[in-house]
């Protein structure tokens, strides 16, 4: 149980990982391309992939209720995606990314602690402490204090479409890992697709011979965090998991700082500083 445990929180702080990486491909993708056309391009390449591993892994089918949970956590997971990427093309992503990072956070992890119990006191105080360092860690230092109507709800809305990716996630029956995160991108490449059809302006024409290697990348990497997440949650408690998953956009900004040579503010390292002592309270 104890292995199970820390295998679980491993997986989760790997899905974190993966999940950063993707936002860093895809937010940059998402600056030529527009956040509705990449992610349209993440989720074939992603559903590809898992296409290719569901034959290799031969999981049992899913029953109708997973299917659905599947379904629903991809059509979160895809509105999630398009309004972060929609700040990060709007230069407001030290706006939008803490306050959607705290949100689908604490609201996974509340419904975990109704539904299976308050965790123990160590890892309740890593809770506490993650919190602030998602928000502080996602911050800049160019971040104006008024922030417009538009970015708040821009932000509000990703928190919830992202605790309701965790959530359906979570109902899928144990047991199964590559076939809800394919059926969920799918559901992601549907709702993307709809969205385009429904407002057709410059993302109506997708241009497909200006593909961009990060948008696939991205695509690659948030379906693999998919899969990653779904075997840890099945590990340890969906509130660790949920938790520990929600620390990405540390990885986010450490690859920035690494790749572009980023400026990483006195807030953002004090937030990984947080970051790192929650993994610790919340493993043990």
């Amino acid at each position: 149980m104890i292995f199970s445990g820390f295998f679980g929180a491993f997986l989760a702080l790997s899905a974190a990982g993966l999940i950063g990486a993707s936002d860093f491909c895809g937010g940059l993708a998402s600056r030529r391309g527009g956040e509705l056309r990449v992610t349209v391009v993440s989720a074939i390449a992603g559903s590809l992939l898992l296409s290719i591993f569901s034959l290799i892994w031969r999981e049992s089918w899913l029953s109708w209720m997973d299917i659905l949970w599947s379904a629903l956590a991809g059509v979160c997971g895809s509105l999630a995606v398009i309004t972060i990427y929609r700040g990060l093309t709007m230069g407001n992503a030290a706006a939008v990314a803490p306050i959607a990072g705290v949100i689908g956070a604490a609201l996974p992890a509340a419904f975990g602690m109704l539904t299976q119990g308050l965790p123990p006191l160590t890892q309740l105080a890593g809770f506490l402490m993650a919190f602030p360092g998602i928000a502080l860690v996602s911050q800049s230092g160019t971040t104006t204090n008024k922030i417009k109507k538009e970015i708040l709800l821009l932000a509000v809305l990703s928190g919830i479409f992202a605790a309701g990716f965790f959530t359906f996630l979570s109902q899928v029956t144990p047991g199964t890992v590559v076939l809800p995160s394919l059926i969920a991108k799918i559901a992601s490449f549907s709702t993307a697709m709809l969205l385009i059809i429904i407002r057709p302006r410059k993302d109506s024409d997708i241009p497909f011979r200006q593909i961009s290697p990060l948008a696939i990348l991205g695509g690659v990497l948030d379906s693999a965090a998919s899969a990653v997440y779904i075997l840890a949650q099945q590990h340890t408690r969906l509130d660790v998991a949920v938790v520990l998953t929600s620390l990405y956009p540390a990885a986010t900004i450490m690859l920035a700082y690494l790749v572009q040579k980023e400026h990483i503010s006195r807030r953002q390292w004090t937030g990984i500083a947080l970051c790192l002592t929650a993994i610790v309270l919340i493993v043990i």
